[in-house]
C-alpha cells in the first residue's frame, strides 16, 4: 500500500499539514466554491476543482470541522449557525457541514483507489462500482491507477524476477518493504512525531522543534495516530492484523528462519534470537482502540 500511495501521490492530497486556516476561511466564504460543494456532485468538485484550496481537503480540514479541543463538536455549536473559531467567525456552519460531507466522500474514494491499486480486479465489488462511476479519479493517472506494468501493485511486488515484477530480485523487493516502508515510518515517528517534543524536553532541541508538536490538534488523538504508525509496521512483519504472533508465511518468520539457519552454524540458541526480534517490534496491546 505504501508503494501505491507513493506512486499515485494520494497522501499529499488527503494529509496536507499544517491546516491553512486562512485558506479554509477563504474557501468557506467564496460563493462559487460553496455552490460547487452544494452542487450536483460535490465529491467530484472537491477532487477536480481544488486548485485554490488543495491544502484544506483531507483529514485535517475534516478534523477541524468535527472536533475542537479534543472533543466532538457539539450539535449546539453547529446549530448556532456561525463559526466561533478565531478568523472564521463569518463562516456558516451549514456550509462547513457540506464541505465535510464532500471531503468525506473524497477520502472514501481515495481509500477505494488504494484498494484497487493493490488488488486490481479482486477489489470488493461495491467499491469497484464506486470507482467505475467516477472515471475522473484515474483519467489523469498513468496506467489508470495500476502499476507501471499494468497489473495490480500486489502482483507487481510479488512478481520479482518476472517481466511484470517491480524489482529484478527478491532482495530488492524486501529492501523496499523494510527500508522504504517500515524503516522510514519508524524514522518519521522517532525524529519528528515524538522526537520534537523529546528533544525540547531534554534540552537538545533546535529552533525548528516544538514542545507542543501535535499532528491532530483538534481531536487530540495524535498519540493514537503514532501507535497506528508503529502497528502498521507490526502488521507488515507479522503478515496479519490483530495477532500476537507472526503467521506462518510472514516476513518476520522468513527473517527468523534465516537467523535460525545462521545461528545453528554459530551454535546460538534460536529461541533467544526469536524472542529478541519479536520483543523489538512488539506493540503494547493495551493501547488498542
Amino acid at each position: 500500500m505504501i508503494i501505491v500511495e507513493n506512486e499515485k501521490r494520494i497522501d499529499p492530497h488527503i494529509d496536507s499539514w499544517p491546516l491553512d486556516h486562512k485558506q479554509l476561511r477563504d474557501v468557506l466564504n467564496k460563493k462559487d466554491i460553496i455552490d460547487g460543494i452544494n452542487g450536483s456532485d460535490p465529491v467530484k468538485y472537491i477532487y477536480t476543482q481544488n486548485k485554490d484550496f488543495a491544502s484544506v481537503v483531507g483529514f485535517h480540514g475534516l478534523e477541524f470541522i468535527l472536533f475542537r479541543d479534543g472533543k466532538n463538536r457539539t450539535l449546539e455549536a453547529i446549530n448556532a449557525g456561525k463559526e466561533t473559531a478565531e478568523g472564521l467567525t463569518g463562516v456558516n456552519t451549514l456550509d462547513e457541514l457540506a464541505f465535510a460531507a464532500a471531503v468525506s466522500g473524497d477520502l472514501r474514494n481515495m481509500t477505494y483507489l488504494l484498494e484497487y491499486g493493490w488488488l486490481g480486479t479482486k477489489v470488493e465489488a461495491a467499491h469497484s462500482a464506486v470507482l467505475q462511476a467516477a472515471p475522473w479519479l484515474t483519467e489523469k493517472m498513468s496506467h489508470k491507477g495500476l502499476s507501471p506494468k499494468d497489473v495490480s501493485y500486489g502482483d507487481y511486488v510479488r512478481s520479482a524476477k518476472l517481466s511484470t515484477g517491480m524489482f529484478a530480485t527478491w532482495q530488492e523487493t524486501l529492501k523496499n518493504i523494510f527500508v522504504g516502508g517500515c524503516s522510514n515510518i519508524c524514522q518519521e515517528v522517532a525524529t519528528q512525531k515524538l522526537g520534537q517534543a523529546y528533544r525540547v524536553a531534554t534540552g537538545s532541541g533546535t529552533q525548528d522543534d516544538a514542545a507542543d508538536y501535535i499532528e491532530s490538534p483538534y481531536s487530540k488523538r495524535s498519540f493514537i495516530d503514532y501507535q497506528d504508525n508503529i502497528r502498521s509496521i507490526k502488521n507488515s512483519l507479522y503478515g496479519a492484523r490483530d495477532v500476537d504472533a507472526p503467521v506462518a508465511k510472514s516476513l518476520l518468520n522468513y527473517r527468523l528462519d534465516l537467523s535460525r539457519n545462521n545461528d545453528r552454524s554459530r551454535r546460538v540458541p534460536y529461541a533467544s534470537r526469536t524472542d529478541e526480534l519479536r520483543r523489538k517490534i512488539r506493540v503494547d496491546h493495551r493501547y488498542r482502540r
